[in-house]
């Protein structure tokens, strides 16, 4: 599995060619990144209310388990 500072790094690129948000690296011991105004678009769609996204803390998401 790759480090997660790996997909942040791609995660980060890939907002900032697409003029879709930028990430900010903080210093603390357990934040590893942030998305900061981060937008998205579907074609033909409409959101009636604000999409958000709350990861808990301490928890890797997608990792694989033993």
């Amino acid at each position: 599995m790759k480090p997660l500072f790996k997909t942040a790094s791609s995660l980060a690129e890939t907002a900032s060619s697409d003029r879709a948000g930028s990430w900010q690296a903080l210093a603390g011991e357990e934040d590893l990144f942030a998305l900061d105004a981060v937008s998205f678009s579907i074609p033909g769609r409409v959101l009636l209310e604000p999409l958000r996204l709350n990861l808990p803390a301490r928890r890797v998401v997608g990792a694989d388990r033993p």
